[in-house]
């Protein structure tokens, strides 16, 4: 019978026993491992910096990894959004503006704001009364005109300066010469200029310009005691005859009015003397035919070659007397004129007997071989 002492003698070398195996099993397990588990660790470590697992007591609170790249385009949206919104908010206040200056451009008066005044209006009770219904229409039509307005509105100041019957034939002139408005509007203001200007056009040799006696360059002259506008019908057709025949610029219609006066040819208040054309020509390089008026005559001078001066009474032309060029022969017979009074009267041609039993004199030109 094995005593107990020996019993557990016998446990103990077999626990021991054990022991021992296991140390050596551990040890070579460790030296199989070597260096890659010092690897694991260290990856181990670095995974757990970037990873990190929650703990149990924070099991409930989940940690999300988001990459970078769509942290900066989520950036990037939102500073898109931002801008977006902030140029919405522009565009808005400038709608808003625009709507508030629309609102403000409707010509409604505003609150604080005195209607616009009605714009003036020509009194037409001040017109003349021996004035032609056609003339009285067309002054009408433009009432609102500004220069209408003043020239209708200042009348007494047009009579108290040149007299009640000038006074009527510048309203005439206003209503029948669109193209005169401007000088008769200017006229109380502009009357009398000192000298007239230069006539800077081209004109070709054998073509006679149409000039104006109202042209502002010299329709502000004093000749004949008054404004050259009214009084200059003789020394403007002289004119356009010169330049016509020579083709030179360098007679203006104030140059021949200067001619005039200074040769006693301007009766103040009459106009032009006749003589003024035969006695002048010569100096000017041209040559003057006084003629008896006759339609045969006027158009054998026309289809000669020569322009002719047609100074006429009182008729289709004027109430008193008046000088215009007759430039040369229609196809149809008829004469073509440049009135320097009338553009309307320029602007169609006459019947050769029409004028000649209007006529007082009648003067050919050509220039001088």
């Amino acid at each position: 019978m094995v005593s107990k002492r020996a019993k557990n003698d016998s446990v103990d070398d077999s626990r021991e026993a054990a022991r021992q195996r296991l140390e050596r099993r551990r040890a070579r397990s460790d030296a199989s491992s070597g260096n890659g588990s010092g690897a694991r660790k260290a990856g181990s470590s670095r995974s757990s910096a970037r990873n990190v697992r929650p703990s149990a007591a924070s099991s409930n609170v989940r940690v999300i990894h988001i990459p970078r790249p769509l942290v900066i385009a989520a950036g990037i949206l939102f500073l898109v959004a931002l801008f977006a919104g902030v140029n919405a908010i522009e565009h808005s206040c400038a709608r808003e503006n625009a709507v508030d200056s629309i609102e403000a451009d409707t010509g409604q008066p505003t609150q604080n704001e005195e209607p616009a005044p009605e714009p003036e209006q020509a009194d037409l009770s001040l017109l003349p009364a021996d004035l032609s219904q056609e003339d009285v229409d067309s002054l009408t039509a433009q009432a609102s005109d500004p220069r209408i307005v003043f020239i209708v509105n200042k009348r007494q100041q047009y009579v108290d300066a040149f007299g009640e019957e000038r006074a009527t034939k510048l309203l005439q002139l206003a209503a029948q010469e669109p193209d005169a408005v401007d000088f008769v509007a200017s006229l109380l203001d502009s009357y009398p200029a000192s000298s007239g200007k230069p006539y800077e056009e081209q004109v070709s040799k054998g073509s006679v310009p149409l000039l104006f006696q109202w042209d502002e360059r010299w329709g502000y002259v004093e000749y004949c005691a008054g404004p050259f506008g009214s009084t200059g019908c003789c020394p403007t057709s002289l004119s356009m005859v010169y330049m016509g025949l020579t083709g030179k610029t360098d007679k203006t219609p104030a140059d021949m009015a200067e001619l005039a006066t200074q040769n006693g040819y301007a009766a103040d208040d009459e106009g032009t003397i006749g003589s003024f054309l035969t006695d002048m020509a010569p100096s000017l390089g041209l040559q003057c035919e006084f003629f008896a008026p006759s339609s045969a005559s006027l158009l054998t001078y026309l289809e000669s070659g020569y322009v002719v001066i047609v100074n006429v009474g009182p008729g289709d032309f004027t109430t008193a007397g008046h000088f215009f060029v007759a430039t040369g022969e229609a196809s149809d017979g008829s004469v073509k004129i440049h009135d320097p009074y009338s553009n309307a009267n320029s602007s169609v041609t006459w019947d050769a007997d029409v004028l000649a039993n209007q006529s007082i004199a009648m003067y050919a030109f050509k220039a001088q071989s």
